[in-house]
């Protein structure tokens, strides 16, 4: 049986207090979204599948920064909900937040391998997956080698 696997790493910079508050608040007793928002299962389960731990920033050791990961599941929707609600709350204008995912399973599958990107901001998600890019470069150049093809058939 082959096991399949969705992982990140994120850091996000804590700029102030308040922020660090808002996320301490969340991630006490298990990540959670607004009971408003969306992202619930069937059960009514808003707990949200990724890890998340505060720790020193990197770059500026003074500071704190919200790591969010996955070691062998998570789920990209969930972070970028989550993201979503952090950049509502603590920074509404022109900011984003981005990351990167990685698709992989334990046996060597056609279908088991990929990844993608997502750009985030408080109002709106953006998003690219490796299967879709491919798809896209596919069609355009089969079309691109088919108009060739009629082309050289129109000349001849």
């Amino acid at each position: 049986m082959a096991n399949y696997y969705t992982q990140f790493s994120l850091t996000v910079p804590l700029r102030n207090a308040k922020e660090e508050a808002w996320v301490r608040e969340r991630i006490a007793g298990g990540i959670t979204l607004k009971p408003h928002d969306a992202l619930k299962d069937v059960e009514g389960d808003d707990r949200l599948c990724f890890d998340a731990e505060i720790e020193k920033c990197s770059t500026e050791p003074d500071k704190s920064a919200l790591w969010i990961y996955s070691e062998e599941g998570g789920s990209v929707d969930d972070v970028v909900a989550f993201l979503r609600e952090f950049l509502k709350a603590n920074r509404p204008d022109r900011e984003y937040i981005s990351f990167e995912w990685a698709h992989s399973c334990s046996k060597p599958r056609e279908d088991g391998f990929g990844g993608g990107a997502s750009v985030v901001t408080a109002d709106r998600d953006y998003f690219v997956s490796t299967g879709d890019w491919m798809l896209r470069m596919r069609v355009r150049l089969d079309r691109r080698w088919k108009a060739k093809k009629t082309t050289k058939r129109r000349k001849a």
